[in-house]
């Protein structure tokens, strides 16, 4: 995490030292590098491996998500999920019963409807859609970012500093803040996995460090 120290972005009192934040982001955004983005990383304390978040290294498309409609393990009833349970392998079977005791298993909807329209993503999507966003993102890794509160919180601090306070305490995303973001990203050339995993893991980092 983010050390808060004075020299840093975040000042004693807790107020964001905005030039100092904004240099802290205008240096992201002149990277073309994973290594330009470990640098800043080191320069600000800020920890780039995380292992309750685990690197994915995998994509899930739509023709996967077919063949498993097709083959009964998904379908949908009344806009309810359900899953076949009788055929899961012993690690689909651990991950469904976590979804499960979580009260989770219907928010996979949203992240398969992600994937299905991963080539024309609803831009007028309002419920779930930090879960929609991130179905994209399993569909299509390099061109759409997992999107959150996080990443979402420090980037609109960066994008208008005027209102600190409330942009620091938003743990909510809406189609604006998707929109704005994306457009920001996509103006990076480097779509290598190791510079958009380390841009998202620094993002995720800051938004954690700057929320009240």
């Amino acid at each position: 995490m983010v050390e808060r120290k004075k020299s840093q972005f975040i000042n004693e009192d807790k107020s964001i030292n905005i030039g100092e934040y904004n240099s802290l982001f205008n240096k992201i955004g002149n990277s073309t590098t994973e290594n330009d983005l470990n640098k800043i990383a080191t320069d600000y304390n800020i920890k780039l491996v995380d292992n309750k978040y685990p690197r994915l290294d995998f994509d899930i498309s739509r023709v996967e998500i077919e063949e498993l409609k097709n083959a009964g393990v998904l379908k949908m009833n009344n806009d309810l999920l359900i899953i076949n349970q009788d055929n899961l392998n012993p690690i689909a079977k651990l991950l469904f019963a976590l979804a499960w005791k979580q009260g989770d298993l219907q928010k996979l909807k949203q992240i398969i409807k992600g994937i299905e329209e991963v080539e024309k993503p609803d831009d007028q999507k309002k419920d779930a859609l930090v879960f929609y966003c991130f179905g994209n993102h399993l569909g299509n890794p390099t061109k759409y970012p997992i999107i959150d509160q996080h990443v979402i919180r420090a980037f609109n601090l960066f994008k208008d500093n005027s209102n600190c306070d409330s942009v620091r305490k938003s743990d909510k995303v809406n189609q604006l803040d998707r929109k704005n973001y994306l457009n920001w990203i996509w103006k990076f050339e480097n779509k290598n996995a190791d510079f958009l995993y380390y841009l998202d893991r620094i993002l995720f980092e800051i938004g954690k460090a700057v929320k009240l």
